[in-house]
């Protein structure tokens, strides 16, 4: 992952925390928080790890 796809996975996580805060349903909070918990885990992995350079 370079940093551009960092920076798309770092949106993706505020886009699902913003659609998580709104919703009434909690199925559908409940899958949004599985998603950002996933998606904050492999960005903690990516960043353990040195940033490739093309």
């Amino acid at each position: 992952m370079d940093e551009d796809d960092l920076r798309m996975l770092r949106e993706r996580i505020r886009q699902y925390r913003k659609v998580a805060d709104q919703s009434s349903d909690p199925m559908t909070q409940i899958l949004l928080a599985d998603m950002i918990a996933m998606f904050e885990e492999i960005e903690e992995l990516e960043r353990m790890k040195p940033l490739q350079r093309y």
